[in-house]
């Protein structure tokens, strides 16, 4: 009864759910993302044996370009249709066309569980957990979108821009230039999604149940992100990696 409840409360939305199709879109995203990390895997310019923290290198480069050449741009494309006014993070969801955000969603949906099949549950359990949470709600999302869906991708599209230097910081920890701007947006990033979670707070003041899971989820990301961010740039400035590393010819030695 206390989850029949629960589930009550969460859906109790002021605009309309999303028509059943749209799970199959979902679906059909992550059939999609799984191929664009294989085609990614068999030409990335690394070896497709490397793997950083339990993660095949070419990973980090397929999440990269969803996040910069697939999520931003729509993401820009929706504030473009609003005049890039700074009052679009506050617009409801039924205010006007939400296309763009609902293909942000479910694109990230299919990401997140594309790179979960990738992921080594043993070494990367953090990452295996998050993937898992944020698709189980980001599915919920897509078919019932509450009234401050808007804040909740804008605050996504920023954690997903602090994300592609995260991937770039793992693929070149060496390179001062991506390590420094790896420390800038990752706070940025962070901050602007915090200033969203609070947007998002008031915005959905009639959904009790998602306004509490966004802001304690969001708070948790920051902070775990601003914590391995502060890690990552410690150990470049020593000279000792954060994360561990896996050649490919170290694999093959093994084998």
């Amino acid at each position: 009864m206390e989850i029949m409840s629960l589930m009550e409360n969460f859906s109790r939305f002021p605009v309309a759910p999303l028509a059943l199709p749209d799970a199959i879109v979902v679906v059909l995203a992550c059939m999609t993302g799984a191929r664009v990390f294989t085609i990614f895997q068999r030409f990335c310019v690394s070896d497709a044996y490397d793997c950083i923290d339990g993660c095949p290198r070419w990973s980090f480069a397929a999440s990269a370009f969803l996040q910069a050449f697939v999520y931003l741009p729509l993401y820009l494309h929706a504030w473009y249709k609003s005049g890039f006014s700074l009052g679009y993070v506050s617009e409801t969801w039924d205010a006007k066309d939400r296309s763009n955000e609902t293909l942000i969603i479910v694109c990230v949906t299919g990401y997140l569980v594309s790179d979960a099949l990738c992921l080594d549950p043993m070494k990367s359990y953090d990452l295996f957990i998050h993937h898992c949470t944020c698709s189980v709600v980001l599915f919920i999302l897509t078919l019932y979108p509450t009234a401050g869906t808007v804040a909740l991708v804008s605050g996504m599209v920023a954690l997903e821009i602090g994300s592609v230097f995260y991937s770039l910081s793992r693929m070149y920890p060496n390179s001062t230039l991506v390590n420094v701007t790896y420390a800038v947006v990752m706070l940025a990033s962070n901050i602007v999604a915090l200033v969203c979670a609070y947007v998002f707070f008031h915005v959905d003041d009639g959904n009790f149940a998602a306004r509490c899971c966004l802001g304690f989820i969001t708070l948790v990301l920051a902070t775990f992100r601003t914590r391995d961010m502060i890690f990552t740039i410690n150990g470049f400035i020593k000279g000792e990696p954060f994360f561990t590393i896996t050649r490919s010819t170290d694999l093959k030695k093994e084998l």
